[in-house]
């Protein structure tokens, strides 16, 4: 049994925050995507850690993302704190016109490379 707190969601992008980095060299930047539940807008807000803030730099604003997680949770004076921490974040193209749009199967030519 694998007792890691994880998840995968996928939502349209609505905000992307300000690079945080602090004097010990540690670096975390924000985001929030809108993930539709029965209708209803639920505002998930994700922190991408150090190396991982570069992860975010293709997202734009109304894109639609699939992002994996990890749950972290502290207690600190009797509150507790609980963040959800990005790993993975993927942008999904959406229309026909994004570079980025999934190649269909069509669009490949049916003759070999001539080299």
């Amino acid at each position: 049994m694998n007792n890691e707190l994880s998840g995968k969601l996928t939502g349209e992008v609505v905000q992307i925050g300000e690079l945080m980095t602090f004097e010990s060299g540690f670096c975390k930047q924000p985001f929030r995507i809108n993930v539709k539940d029965n209708g209803y807008d639920n505002l998930i807000e994700f922190n991408l850690l150090k190396d991982n803030v570069d992860k975010i730099k293709f997202l734009k604003l109304g894109q639609t993302a699939e992002v994996d997680f990890n749950i972290r949770t502290r207690e600190h004076n009797g509150r507790v704190f609980t963040e959800l921490v990005a790993w993975k974040v993927f942008g999904k193209a959406e229309s026909a016109n994004d570079p980025c749009a999934k190649i269909e199967e069509e669009d490949v030519p049916s003759e070999p490379a001539p080299f």
